[in-house]
């Protein structure tokens, strides 16, 4: 069964941005869900949402958000590499977008920009399975 994805949300237009990246493998998309599998999530994080105030009541907003996935992770150095190496590329990813004008879309809002604000790193491991982050801040008005 389909489901319908709201991509008027905030966290609906990241998903959509997120899919067009060539570096996803196989795996699920999800929001705020990162089953025991092999799998990509975006999740929003603890932020003020009010980034900016102007004295004329306009406001300038942020989501600061993960990307994470769950990926391999069996002590094998090749494997470790390739773990970081995707992160590696899919920080350029974000930042060739950011270059080229390619940000998110949100339908009523003027997206300024889309930073990392950390780098890709190793969260949690468990048995063969490891989960991945990196942390990111979406400006918009």
């Amino acid at each position: 069964m389909s489901q319908i994805v709201n991509t008027d949300s905030v966290m609906g237009s990241l998903r959509e941005y997120f899919l067009k990246c060539p570096y996803l493998k196989d795996g699920l998309f999800n929001v705020d869900f990162l089953p025991s599998d092999r799998s990509y999530s975006i999740a929003a994080l603890p932020a003020n949402p009010v980034y900016k105030r102007y004295v004329d009541g306009g406001k300038i907003y942020q989501l600061m958000y993960s990307f994470t996935s769950k990926e391999a992770y069996d002590g094998d150095v090749r494997t470790m590499i390739n773990n970081s190496f995707f992160y590696e590329r899919l920080a350029n990813w974000v930042e060739q977008q950011a270059d080229g004008g390619n940000l998110p879309v949100i339908p009523g809002h003027n997206v300024i920009s889309n930073d990392l604000t950390t780098s890709g790193y190793l969260f949690d491991a468990d048995g063969d399975l490891a989960q991945y982050q990196i942390q990111m801040r979406l400006l918009y008005m």
